[in-house]
């Protein structure tokens, strides 16, 4: 099976989650958009941290983007990606 260059999809350029193109028998047939999500948990679990006075910050081994975009959803100014 050769490779072939597909056109990728208008508005995945920006995304910062990983995207995987899929094929069958060597035919587009779709984009899954990979995503991690917060458990409802951790807000709760960070905010009670933040009460004890603790400062926090985020070491992640994602993509920076990734990493920021969780970051700045659970509130957290620092995020040092790999």
């Amino acid at each position: 099976m050769g490779r072939r260059c597909w056109h990728w999809p208008k508005g995945l350029a920006a995304k910062v989650t990983p995207v995987v193109m899929v094929a069958i028998d060597g035919k587009p047939a779709g984009v899954l958009d990979l995503a991690d999500t917060v458990k409802s948990s951790a807000v709760e679990a960070l905010a009670g941290l933040r009460a004890e006075g603790l400062r926090l910050v985020m070491l992640t081994g994602d993509h920076r983007a990734s990493g920021q975009a969780i970051a700045k959803e659970l509130g957290i100014a620092g995020c040092w990606p790999r």
